[in-house]
């Protein structure tokens, strides 16, 4: 405090050299940049924010702040400017996190899906995969893994966005864990904050299987512990895993998760006979409906709905411990 105290008092002692008259008879208070100026003159900007921080000035003067600069020989109006720099630079360090974190998910690593014709939905599936057909998508990207709670954290920081359900609970709130508990509304807000889009249905799936009409990501063989996060069943407690645990149940291209860990929101309404109208090129599902597709099957999912054509559907307001996602670009 020794420092911080003759750091003001220097400061406000040399202001009469510096403006030509006493720092009690200015009339008008100092505007922005002649304060950040002045502080620049006597020490580094660095130091100026630690000396600030020190005293407890970082997004407003406290009560208990104030004591303190008055105890060190400043008055009410070097306070108050004080109090503009410490709003103003919180505002840009703020808008700074801000950008870092945007363009940290902006770059985070996606794959590219290329144009082209796939099998989409299964001849021996559930009537609502039926029938299979070729469909044609342009180029596009998708995340390579599931959303995480480190990213969706930057989100929920950078917007004031509230937290998702279960977001407190210590087994499923691990940093590289997918974030969980979101609503679709709640996956959408986040990839047109991370300047991308949810995948459509159509996305998702070439990006799950591939060209080739596989089963699975991996292939045709049946799940097992080695390649997907699925229920166990003699395992009494299982729940996410960080994403990108299970390398050898990537899909064609390189996505991770596509079959197990958790549900994956996507883009589309539901409708169970969509597939038998449904557009050959870049179908974008229906116009409207009342529920919300979801792909990829989950920890608590046994191995059937891990297929790569299985759909499933919920409430856009649907929350659970099992449903994320990721976003395509």
């Amino acid at each position: 405090m020794v420092l911080v105290c003759r750091a003001i008092i220097a400061a406000i002692l040399l202001l009469p050299f510096l403006y030509g008259e006493s720092f009690s008879q200015k009339r008008e208070p100092l505007s922005l940049v002649e304060i950040e100026t002045l502080l620049k003159n006597f020490v580094s900007p660095k130091r100026v924010m630690t000396l600030m921080e020190e005293v407890g000035v970082d997004s407003e003067i406290t009560d208990e702040a104030r004591e303190k600069l008055i105890k060190a020989g400043a008055d009410e109006e070097f306070i108050s400017d004080l109090n503009r720099i410490a709003l103003e630079w919180k505002r840009k360090r703020l808008e700074e996190e801000q950008r870092r974190a945007e363009e940290e998910i902006r770059t985070a690593p996606m794959a590219v899906v290329p144009a082209g014709a796939f099998w989409m939905g299964s001849a021996d599936g559930r009537e609502n995969e039926m029938p299979r057909r070729r469909v044609y998508l342009d180029t596009f990207n998708i995340d390579r893994y599931e959303v995480t709670n480190s990213e969706y954290e930057k989100f929920m920081k950078a917007t004031g966005h509230g937290t998702p359900e279960f977001w407190s609970d210590l087994s499923l709130n691990e940093l590289q864990q997918p974030v969980v508990g979101v609503t679709w509304h709640d996956a959408e807000a986040y990839c047109k904050w991370a300047k991308k889009r949810l995948p459509t249905e159509a996305e998702w799936e070439k990006a799950a299987r591939g060209t080739d009409g596989r089963k699975y990501p991996w292939g045709n063989d049946e799940p097992d512990s080695s390649k997907a996060n699925y229920y166990f069943w003699w395992l009494f407690f299982t729940r996410t895993a960080h994403v990108g645990s299970y390398p050898n149940g990537a899909s064609p291209y390189g996505v991770h998760d596509m079959a197990g860990n958790v549900w994956e929101w996507v883009a589309d309404w539901y409708d169970e006979s969509y597939y038998q109208r449904a557009p050959e090129r870049n179908p974008k599902g229906p116009n409207s409906g009342q529920y919300r597709v979801f792909r990829g099957g989950a920890w608590l999912i046994y191995p059937w709905d891990l297929r790569s054509s299985y759909r499933y559907a919920e409430n856009p307001m649907y929350r659970h411990h099992y449903l994320g996602f990721r976003c395509a670009g």
